[in-house]
């Protein structure tokens, strides 16, 4: 339909359509991430050259959205996301497990991002925007966490870090079984 321009000419500011077409990016884009990095290696990342227009486009709508809310209606969450709010989270993911083998093979430029992509996932968590699904063991994030840690533990057996505090409680609460 919006290929077509058949959607009605107020469509962007209806709520539910926006919240409907925001529901399908976090559920499909995962997909379309895993799809992207499991057959298109070394064809560059997946937010430049493969992330299709439809989530482009449907996240620009909502954050159009978000502009015209007020603060004040905007509360913190009090529940964990039951879908990870931003869509682009896997592809954040498979760019930092790429940036850490490159940095483990001498390419120190990749540090900075790497930082940034803790910082990122550190507010993230911070804000409850992440599901429960990326800390499962054995999902990507948890393995780019693994090697990130063990990495600067190399670097200083002293290293610590909000992410890091964040992590190790979670994986007490794993282990406890809760």
């Amino acid at each position: 339909m919006w290929e077509k321009h058949e959607l009605p000419s107020d469509f962007e500011s209806r709520n539910k359509w926006i919240n409907a077409g925001t529901t399908y990016r976090r559920l499909v884009e995962p997909l379309d991430i895993a799809f992207y990095y499991r057959t298109c290696k070394g064809n560059g990342n997946y937010l430049s050259y493969g992330r299709p227009n439809r989530h482009k486009v449907l996240q620009k709508w909502m954050e159009e959205k978000e502009k015209t809310r007020s603060s004040i209606s905007r509360g913190l969450r009090t529940k964990r996301a039951s879908l990870t709010l931003d869509s682009r989270f896997w592809a954040y993911v498979e760019e930092a497990r790429k940036d850490l083998e490159n940095l483990k093979q001498g390419q120190h430029q990749r540090l900075q991002n790497l930082e940034k992509f803790e910082e990122y996932v550190t507010t993230m968590e911070k804000a409850l925007s992440i599901s429960s699904d990326v800390f499962m063991k054995g999902s990507s994030f948890v393995i780019w966490w693994e090697e990130w840690k063990e990495y600067k533990k190399k670097q200083s057996p002293e290293w610590s870090s909000p992410l890091y505090k964040i992590m190790e409680k979670l994986e007490g609460l794993r282990l406890q079984g809760v």
